[in-house]
């Protein structure tokens, strides 16, 4: 897997977890852990889209295989927007970046009074959301969750 995948699964997984979509969240773990074997994200995110559907089934199967592309492509643009800042910063110099040092500089600008990378991951989620035909109520419940009081909270794990 590669430092994007894990930082977009990372800023994902929190954002389901701020949003208390705990078997969403769950099925990214899952998604994750099947990476860390296949090294295949986008494969593996295909692999849920084609889920069976069977007779007792709620939904929530079908808004999971939905939402969760949607956070992970978000969270590819929010790493690249990130990581730009990181090698413009060090003139260049930075041939390697990792997830961890993409997470540090996104935790940073996450509080209450730098509230920078927040509004940017929100302003990719939104866009993300309309390409795929997210409907408004969806979007608004996924960007809702990031302003949620224990989203910080979820940014700080690792």
């Amino acid at each position: 897997m590669d430092e994007q995948d894990k930082f977009a699964i990372w800023i994902a997984a929190s954002t389901l977890r701020s949003g208390n979509r705990e078997i969403d969240a769950l099925a990214l773990d899952d998604i994750a852990q099947q990476v860390r074997g296949s090294g295949d994200l986008e494969r593996e995110l295909a692999a849920m889209r084609q889920f069976d559907r069977r007779g007792g089934d709620f939904g929530a199967e079908i808004v999971g295989a939905v939402v969760i592309p949607i956070l992970i492509e978000a969270g590819k643009q929010l790493w690249a927007a990130y990581l730009k800042k990181l090698t413009d910063k060090a003139a260049g110099q930075l041939a390697d970046v990792t997830a961890d040092e993409v997470k540090a500089l996104v935790r940073g600008r996450w509080s209450r009074v730098d509230e920078s990378a927040r509004a940017d991951f929100e302003t990719f989620l939104r866009a993300e959301a309309v390409r795929q035909g997210l409907s408004e109520a969806q979007t608004e419940g996924l960007l809702a969750a990031l302003h949620q009081p224990g989203m910080p909270s979820e940014i700080a794990k690792a």
